[in-house]
């Protein structure tokens, strides 16, 4: 049976986040996260959307990200004064939840969580597990690893791919994005979504 001390998790998103919380949480393992853009780390694209008015889909009662613990993520709005059990809270600080929550997780697991602000260009299989290559030319060996990308970024509709519009908004969560749609374009930023 092969024995695993290390993982490495490229990308650090929601997906990415959320597996390195539950591997400190129920293991010994030492986690590596790589996640290219450091202000993306726990928030990834869904959870750092760049317009203060984005909300959840789903309340907050529904949005634990720890099964065990189902009211986590609306006690910890409440705890700051951002919402309860049936509110519909921001991305932000559903973003800023994963944050806090890998932080304290990180505090208990005793050095065992790493942070790298890098991009990941390659992933080989060695001998003794995977190297992660990084764009800076350094490199993370570990025993196991975990792809957690994200989405890739959205592309044109065919409709709309030559459309020489302001009213087409390609990508909504882009900080280049309308901080609003008027009624006039709100059917085109709905197409583009």
């Amino acid at each position: 049976m092969l024995k695993v001390d290390q993982a490495v998790i490229i990308g650090g998103g929601f997906s990415g986040t959320l597996l390195g919380i539950n591997l400190l949480r129920y293991g010994t393992l030492k986690v590596t996260i790589i996640e290219r853009q450091a202000d993306r780390l726990g928030r990834g694209l869904a959870y750092g959307a760049a317009q203060e008015g984005h909300i959840l889909n789903v309340r907050a009662a529904n949005m634990s990200a720890l099964p065990d613990q189902p009211d986590h993520f609306a006690d910890w709005l409440a705890t700051r004064r951002l919402g309860e059990q049936g509110s519909f809270a921001t991305r932000r600080d559903y973003g800023a939840y994963l944050c806090a929550l890998l932080d304290e997780v990180s505090s208990r697991a005793q050095g065992r969580l790493t942070t790298l602000a890098e991009e990941a260009i390659d992933l080989l299989q060695t001998d003794g597990g995977v190297r992660a290559i990084l764009r800076s030319g350094a490199t993370v060996d570990a025993d196991i690893a975990a792809l957690a990308p994200g989405n890739l970024p959205p592309h044109d509709l065919p409709a709309f791919a030559r459309l020489q519009s302001t009213a087409y908004v390609n990508d909504p969560s882009a900080p280049t994005s309308p901080r609003g749609c008027s009624p006039r374009t709100m059917s085109c930023c709905s197409a583009a979504g």
